[in-house]
């Protein structure tokens, strides 16, 4: 009965220790714990039932791992290992302490040994858990790959041996002391007791292996990113077009542009036979995947995703820049000839071909083709209103709803459809062969044409879309292949292009509002709002001044002089043209008695109002080469020239001053300045004032001037002073003649200053315009800023130096080598026409991250250098500031201008969360736009987690305790023997000392009879004063010896004194007091006892300082001293001696108290006074 029990019960324990490992794997991995626990049952499998228990761990450990996926040949092998390592300890060791960290550090050691030369060869085991593969990535990520392995494998290997270790050896004394299941288990054999346990434990664990399966779940996390955009308000007014032409010379790879598009992300995509191109307003390029795609046929733009016709290969889907789907005929499509791609508003995409229209329906992410009109060739498609038209071969437009034709549309005789349109204006357009365009109206059943548009030169339309540009045209645009065309009135107009009038097969209309043409003879055309204007009538002019007289507009040139209406649309039949044909005007001038003045180079100077009158050397004028006129009073007219000047008078003419400037120079430029005076610029002269028509002073370099030529003079409103435009930058002189260099203006090669009212001036120069606070200007500080309007803004020519710029309302004509500008001065500010903000690319140590579909990415831990590239949607010439700030890393924004604008590089930044900001800023680093938040995040890595630095530094202390504790113990025992050794030798010699004292003090009772015992009673009186004082043992110890020693003194007073019957004399006391002196002497190199000297020399002093040997008082005696005063005292009262009997209790309680503060301690005296109440002192006043 007994033997059935035991084998049930043998069954029971070694199931429990093979699957006590099994749980132990399976709370491993899931919960990624830094333990393997795979070990603790096979170590009590061996203990308990041998080497077969052992094995069967083994066979269990490698299930739990395959049923984990995440089996490894360490397991089993450091498990074999084990096997062979506790029977070994159970056969050789004592199950004890010291033998369990042997046993320990033997396990430990060849674990790791085993488990760093598997993982050399396949580091699967330690890369599967999270604490030693974090170990090994913070080796990797700090530059120290080489030991992340071994210590990976010591710290895995160390920690959980040594707590299967411990938990063995816990669970060992548990079996033993608290249960009595193996109350004989040494003198049982085990092997021949566990045999058949094992034979049936085995066909139980085989049927546990056949209920397991082994699932496997496998997650896919793909980080990705997203390109935000800002969306101002596009609010803006301008009152010109310009227009760009790109082609193979400026960017464009392929001139023969069949299609044009834009998606909801900005971008421009072009279509053309050699692919597809994307265009960001900076550079035309082919995306890395787009080179599968060929001969394009059609685009369409669906939101951000891009549907492509091809001629030959189907329809391919691009969305985030990739491609992502194509389907052909393979997939079911008619026909790879795509003639047309459009979605209607039930997200349905139509694709028509030459075999007819497939209906695409989107489902689950992939799309299903259906067939809806199998028959019939079709040539063009579009949406409007809820209806998709589709024009077949013949001509019949076809209008498609919810996937079904709904109705039809047929052309009149001997015309054929080309392309229907229905526009924002809730009409729908239709082009035909013959070059017409009608327009029709739609009453909910059928559409009626109300109207039909057409223009002789208009042939062969191919498309057309309802657009505006600015806010000045809003119509149907219309691709031709004569040209481009629109629709104004009720008549069709052509806008005139630069050689790019022919092939035109479509027309868009971007983001920031430019119209987009393609061509696919010429490429691209672009036309744009810009604020500056070239008057095409002066175009490849060289103009030197401009003025507006009786409402036109006089304009001088190196050719003569032209006049115009206000617009520029046409010329001004002007009688001073024919005269002046190939004559250099150098400035036109309207007096306040509105006289026109015109001066030449070499014909002199031309008055006209009613008439025309001329003013030449011959009449008095000082030179015929005139360059400016200016009026210095209501009645006379300065004329400025080659050979200085001259002057006019309403009633004289041309008069004679005489010599003022004193010699010939050339006036370039004059101004009224303070002071009524008149202030001329000369050419390498300097300024030269006059005032009431004579020199007054001249103003050169020497006055501080940065150049003695003076292009241009700007009197202030104010009459506080005078900028003037030198050849070398600008100075500022005040009503005093102080010069002050405006050294902080940001450009130096300046022409003129103009006034634009508000405080603003234009300060024109070889490179555009500058816009500037006059204030800020004249202050000349180190932060002002400017406003530069270059190319950009339209400034395609250099303005001409020296001329005479004029403003009329808030047109400001600047003149220039190539013609006349017109700029906005209400309307040239950067306003952030609806710029796009995007990330370009992201790069993580040189590799391009995937920057699609999710608002955050996550950069990998390990990365060093982080590469943003910022992007700018911007398709007109305008180069806005942008500003950066990753916030975190950089304290402010820093800004550069767009076309500046590179890539920005972040190097080792710190695991945590970013936000990279951008947005456009103007000149004054304002903000003009939304701000651009691109979050994204480094990881942290699990070794940066406080659980892992706690574990990391946990560990290595235990690594550092356990391996220390091996040489500590050993230096310990041997440090233990020595001090055992010197412990038993001291404590002999305390033994040997204090047997000596007793000896000592016991001589000293004997020679006195009369005192016999009195200095051990004296100490033990002191030991318990002294206790009550709070001394600790020590000290009471240390006082007993002091105590039994007070007296020593004595040996050196002769036996006549010390033993006299009879009343001391004075001489004899004096020796008698001598003892404590003498004591003091004989111990003084007695060091063993601590205040051994206060004992003996100070005991016979008095608290009132009249004791002695040294006549001390109050607590300038030792505590010592004090204690053994009054046990001295008390003993000699209560004591018998030969010559007398111990004194009454209550006289010596009476003498205690008389002596307290006197002769005593107040302290002592009242402990002593307590312990006789007490009667702790009663055994000792009997003995005596």
């Amino acid at each position: 009965m007994n033997s059935t029990k035991n084998k049930y019960q043998n069954i029971v324990f070694i199931l429990f220790f093979s699957l006590l490992n099994c749980v132990g794997i399976i709370l491993s991995h899931k919960l990624n714990l830094p333990l393997w626990l795979d070990s603790i049952g096979t170590m009590l499998g061996v203990y308990f039932y041998g080497v077969y228990a052992g094995i069967l761990c083994i066979f269990v450990n490698i299930t739990s791992l395959c049923f984990l996926d995440s089996f490894n040949v360490v397991s089993p092998l450091i498990s074999a290992f084990l096997i062979y390592g506790t029977s070994f300890f159970k056969n050789k060791h004592r199950f004890d302490v010291n033998s369990i960290m042997l046993f320990s550090a033997f396990v430990i050691f060849f674990s790791f040994i085993i488990s760093l030369c598997i993982n050399f060869i396949d580091s699967q085991q330690l890369n599967d858990n999270l604490w030693s593969n974090s170990i090994i990535a913070f080796c990797r990520d700090n530059g120290i790959q080489l030991i992340g392995l071994p210590l990976a494998a010591f710290y895995l290997e160390f920690l959980d041996k040594l707590v299967s270790v411990f938990l063995f050896f816990i669970s060992v004394r548990f079996i033993f002391s608290r249960t009595t299941w193996f109350k004989n288990f040494n003198k049982v054999e085990v092997m021949g007791r566990s045999r058949s346990s094992l034979k049936i434990a085995l066909i139980l664990f085989a049927g546990f292996i056949g209920l397991l399966n082994y699932p496997s779940d496998v997650e896919a996390s793909v980080f990705k990113v997203f390109a935000r955009e800002s969306q101002p308000q596009t609010d803006f007014l301008s009152f010109s077009v310009q227009q760009t032409v790109f082609n193979q010379k400026n960017g464009l790879l392929s001139g023969n542009v069949t299609s044009i598009a834009t998606t909801s992300d900005g971008y421009i995509w072009i279509g053309t036979y050699a692919g597809l191109l994307k265009y960001d307003g900076n550079s035309f390029h082919r995306d890395h995947g787009f080179e599968i795609i060929r001969n394009i046929k059609c685009l369409y733009a669906d939101g951000d995703r891009l549907w492509v016709g091809t001629t030959d290969q189907g329809v391919f889907l691009v969305e985030g820049g990739r491609v992502v789907n194509q389907l052909s005929e393979k997939d079911g499509l008619l026909s790879d000839y795509v003639t047309g791609i459009a979605v209607d508003n039930n997200n349905l995409i139509y694709i028509t071909t030459p075999s007819g229209i497939n209906i695409l329906n989107a489902e689950s992410g992939s799309y299903k083709i259906s067939q809806a009109c199998k028959d019939g060739n079709f040539t063009s498609l579009s949406y409007g209103s809820g209806y998709i038209f589709a024009i077949d071969l013949n001509g019949i437009v076809h209008c498609f709803k919810n996937g079904e034709e709904a109705l039809k549309i047929k052309p009149s005789e001997h015309t054929y459809f080309t392309y229907a349109l229905y526009a924002e204006d809730g009409y729908l357009y239709l082009s035909d062969t013959s070059n017409t365009v009608s327009r029709y109206a739609y009453d909910g059943k059928e559409f009626s044409k109300t109207a039909s548009f057409s223009n002789g030169k208009m042939k062969g339309i191919k498309s057309m879309f309802f657009s505006s540009l600015g806010e000045n045209i809003k119509t149907v645009f219309i691709s031709s292949d004569s040209g481009i065309f629109f629709i104004e009135d009720s008549e069709i107009n052509r806008i005139e292009t630069e050689n790019f009038n022919g092939s035109i097969e479509q027309g868009i209309r971007d983001f920031q509002g430019n119209l987009w043409f393609a061509s696919s003879r010429f490429g691209l055309i672009r036309f744009y709002i810009s604020p500056v204007v070239m008057v095409p009538a002066l175009k490849n002019h060289v103009v030197n001044c401009i003025t507006k007289w009786r409402g036109n507009y006089i304009v001088g040139t190196d050719e003569g002089i032209k006049a115009f209406v206000s617009d520029f649309s046409e010329p001004v039949d002007f009688e001073l043209s024919k005269y002046l044909d190939g004559v250099r005007v150098r400035d036109v001038y309207v007096d306040s008695a509105g006289y026109l003045w015109v001066c030449t180079h070499g014909r002199g100077v031309f008055r006209i109002k009613d008439d025309i009158e001329l003013f030449t050397e011959e009449n008095g004028l000082a030179s015929n080469k005139t360059r400016s006129v200016l009026e210095v009073s209501d009645s006379r007219i300065m004329i400025s020239g080659s050979s200085g000047i001259s002057f006019f008078d309403s009633k004289q003419g041309i008069i004679d001053l005489g010599d003022i400037l004193k010699k010939k120079l050339t006036v370039l430029c004059s101004s009224k300045g303070p002071n009524d005076d008149i202030y001329l610029g000369t050419n390498g002269n300097g300024i030269y004032v006059l005032r009431d028509y004579a020199l007054n002073r001249i103003i050169n370099k020497k006055n501080g001037l940065n150049s003695d030529t003076i292009l241009k003079l700007y009197p202030l409103k104010n009459k506080k002073g005078v900028i003037a435009v030198t050849g070398n930058g600008l100075c500022y002189i005040d009503d005093e003649y102080q010069v002050k260099e405006l050294k902080n203006f940001p450009y130096f090669n300046n022409y003129d200053i103009v006034d634009l009212g508000n405080d603003n001036v234009a300060v024109t120069g070889s490179n555009g315009v500058f816009i500037v606070e006059l204030q800020d200007l004249i202050n000349d500080s180190n932060d002002y800023s400017t406003e530069h309007l270059d190319g950009s803004y339209g400034f395609t020519e250099p303005l001409t130096s020296n001329s005479r710029n004029f403003k009329d309302g808030k047109s400001l004509f600047l003149c220039s080598n190539s013609g006349l500008f017109v700029l906005d001065t209400q309307n040239y500010h950067h306003k952030a026409k609806g710029f796009k903000l995007n990330i370009e690319s992201i790069k993580v140590d040189g590799v391009e991250l995937d920057l699609r579909g999710t608002d955050k990415i996550e950069i990998p831990r390990a990365s060093k250098k982080l590469s943003i590239s910022p992007n700018i949607l911007n398709f007109t010439p305008e180069n806005p500031y942008v500003g950066v700030c990753l916030e975190g890393v950089d304290e402010s924004y820093t800004f550069k201008k767009q076309k500046d604008l590179s890539e920005i590089n972040y190097t080792n930044l710190a695991p945590g969360n970013y936000v990279f900001n951008m947005a456009l800023f103007d000149s004054k680093r304002e903000l003009t736009s939304d701000i651009l938040r691109f979050p994204f995040s480094k990881a942290y890595a699990f070794y940066d987690s406080k659980l892992f630095i706690i574990y990391f530094v946990l560990v290595s202390c235990l690594i550092i305790a356990y391996f220390t504790f091996f040489i500590v113990k050993l230096w310990m025992q041997k440090i233990i023997d020595e001090k055992q050794h010197l412990l038993e030798l001291a404590e002999q010699q305390i033994k040997m000392g204090d047997e000596t004292i007793m000896t000592i003090a016991q001589a000293l009772d004997a020679r006195d009879p009369r005192t016999k015992s009195h200095s051990v009673r004296v100490a033990d009186y002191s030991v318990m004063i002294a206790r009550k004082l709070g001394f600790n043992e020590k000290q009471c110890s240390n006082l007993r010896k002091i105590a039994l020693l007070h007296d020593i003194g004595k040996i050196g007073i002769p036996d006549r004194i010390l033993n006299k019957p009879s009343r001391l004399t004075d001489e004899e006391y004096s020796i008698m007091k001598s003892h404590v002196t003498i004591g003091a002497d004989i111990l003084k190199n007695f060091k063993s006892i601590d205040n051994l000297a206060d004992g003996i020399k100070y005991h016979h002093e008095r608290y009132d300082g009249k004791g002695y040997a040294l006549g001390l008082k109050g607590e300038e005696i030792p505590i010592i001293g004090r204690i053994i005063s009054v046990a001295d005292a008390f003993d000699a009262m209560s004591a018998n001696r030969v010559y007398r009997n111990g004194l009454d209790l209550d006289r010596i309680i009476y003498e205690l108290k008389r002596g307290i503060g006197t002769q005593f301690d107040p302290k002592c005296a009242e402990i002593m006074l307590e312990l006789i109440s007490s009667g702790a002192l009663n055994k000792y006043i009997k003995e005596s």
